[in-house]
This record gives structure tokens, sequence and C-alpha cells, in this order.
């Protein structure tokens, strides 16, 4: 059941989707970084909620995401408007 991968909608524009488990999604969309400090341009420390989240869902998912985002040319899109409503991952029914 939590395996089995579905389509999300990755950022607002709607050409942009990605197959990836339940888990993995909501590990994305719920991660949360707090108390974060920059040690040098690029590098950061922060605390994230490692309770609510499975880190190596989020893991997986990031290493996809990432591959996908070079594979397009380097960015998704996704407006603050659209995040207003939605997560950065939109579950395609």
């Amino acid at each position: 059941m939590f395996n089995k991968r579905h389509t999300y909608q990755y950022g607002s524009d709607p050409k942009h989707t990605i197959k990836l488990t339940p888990v993995e999604a909501h590990a994305v969309n719920n991660i949360r970084l707090f108390e974060v400090v920059e040690d040098a341009p690029g590098e950061i420390q922060a605390k994230i909620n490692v309770h609510e989240i499975d880190i190596d869902a989020y893991n997986r998912a990031a290493d996809k995401l990432n591959a996908y985002i070079v594979e397009h040319g380097g960015s998704i899109p996704c407006t603050d408007t659209w995040l207003e409503d939605h997560d950065i991952l939109t579950r395609i029914k």
C-alpha cells in the first residue's frame, strides 16, 4: 500500500509531474527546518522535525526530485500564490 507510487504535480506548473510513494511525498511536503544558521555560503545547519517524517523517505524523494530538476533545466516553477493553497507536491488524481 505505501510502496505504490502515485503521480504528483511538482510545483505550480502542471506539466511538471513525478512519481513518488505517498510516504516520500508526505516527507517532502511536511519537512520543516528551524533554527537555521548559515555557516558559509551554501552551507547551513538547522534542526528538522525528524519525529514527524520518515527521513529515509525524504532522502529518497530528494534524490529523485533533484535529478528531475537537473533533467528539466535547473529549476521548477512554484509561486508563493500556489503554495498558499497547495503543497510543493500535489497528488494528481
